[in-house]
């Protein structure tokens, strides 16, 4: 099936990531993967920030 936009098709995204072209890992740049997961090297939030507390290694 042929999507006019590259990048997502209706409201499911289609690659695995969008990021940006200077992404590299725990470095530089930003990604959104298709799970959720995103990275950012550096970011401001205006108004609420939720966040999940992850036990590690439980």
């Amino acid at each position: 099936m042929q999507f006019q936009d590259e990048l997502a098709g209706g409201i499911v995204l289609i690659r695995p990531a969008l990021q940006s072209p200077d992404f590299q890992p725990g470095t530089s740049g930003w990604c959104v993967r298709i799970d959720g997961s995103a990275e950012f090297n550096d970011i401001t939030v205006r108004g609420t920030l939720f966040r999940m507390i992850r036990n590690r290694g439980s």
